[in-house]
């Protein structure tokens, strides 16, 4: 059985989910072909409900079939879902879609999620828990907190700024688009979503954001906030200097870059400039120039534009990626 011609793969990556593994299992529809579950070395019985369930004749039959596989070593989400798209690509799916072993991801958005790949010729797919105010209404506070902030830094990190909410697990992607990803740059634990959307920017990726809202009920989530944020920070920094350097440097040449950095060199250089001036104004209890303050003021302006500039520019190559996409999807269909 194919969906609109197409076969579809469905990757779940499974770490201590022996409460919720099953339900997971039992809510994928059957126009799926291919479903692989991957034990991330589970320390409950996720491994085992699994193969017992398995061994269920009802559940593998001529159109689909499901698949475990179980990790000597834990790799992470990141780590799980990789092993898990990789033995979709042995199976020949042209599409891969990743489904949380939490049963957290409805079932019945994945062929609005498997849309904007399959009839408008985007490359990846992700879900958008944001775009309704009755999933906003249903998540946990700490958690759309958390988003909220993760999603403006990963705009920059990323270079997809139509892209919100990147946390979201929920994902579709062209076996082809996943050939061509730097699999050693992706984030194996829970920065693989952010580390998979620089990748996709990189190779010129064009990414859908899809309304599905999340369904809470029973998963527990095993982030700590307190310190995953910080890190993610980091991570979104080195993410927007790796990314700006191969893409606009090493791959081909593109202004953007240059005006990246030399925005960020100039709101660095007034950064440590100003804590110049403060320490020499209050601590030393020196007079400070006007000269001295416009070596302030000059570079943190030029940061700012130079940001601004490149933003902009980075907004509209991104528009006219995705049409020329488009374009190529209908030129294709013809």
């Amino acid at each position: 059985m194919t969906y609109k011609d197409k076969k579809i793969g469905v990757t779940i990556p499974a770490y201590n989910e022996e409460k919720l593994i099953i339900d997971t299992l039992m809510s994928i529809p059957n126009w799926i072909d291919v479903i692989v579950i991957i034990n991330d070395k589970s320390k409950d019985k996720t491994g085992l409900v699994v193969k017992q369930f398995l061994q269920n004749d009802l559940m593998n039959d001529e159109h689909r079939i499901f698949h475990l596989i179980n990790h000597e070593v834990n790799t992470g989400v990141g780590g799980a879902i990789i092993s898990g798209h990789k033995f979709l690509q042995s199976k020949n799916c042209d599409i891969f879609v990743v489904m949380a072993g939490d049963n957290q991801m409805d079932p019945n958005f994945l062929d609005d999620l498997l849309t904007p790949i399959l009839t408008l010729n985007y490359d990846y797919a992700k879900g958008n828990r944001f775009f309704g105010e009755d999933s906003l209404r249903n998540m946990p506070a700490y958690r759309k907190f958390g988003n909220y902030i993760l999603s403006f830094l990963n705009k920059f990190g990323t270079g997809y700024w139509s892209i919100f909410d990147p946390q979201n697990g929920y994902t579709a992607i062209k076996n082809d688009t996943f050939s061509k990803l730097n699999k050693n740059r992706l984030n194996k634990r829970y920065n693989f979503e952010n580390s998979i959307l620089v990748e996709l920017n990189v190779i010129g990726a064009t990414v859908a954001d899809v309304s599905i809202p999340a369904v809470y009920g029973r998963e527990q989530s095993t982030i700590n906030l307190f310190s995953f944020i910080p890190k993610t920070i980091l991570n979104q920094l080195r993410y927007f200097i790796s990314r700006n350097i191969r893409k606009n440097y090493y791959i081909n040449y593109n202004p953007i870059g240059t005006y990246y950095l030399f925005g960020l060199f100039s709101l660095l250089f007034s950064f440590f400039w100003a804590i110049w001036i403060l320490f020499h104004r209050f601590s030393l209890q020196e007079n400070i120039s006007n000269g001295t303050y416009l070596l302030f003021f000059i570079p943190l302006l030029l940061g700012f534009t130079s940001f601004q500039f490149a933003i902009t520019q980075e907004i509209n190559e991104e528009k006219m990626n995705i049409l020329h996409k488009k374009l190529d999807g209908l030129l294709k269909k013809k």
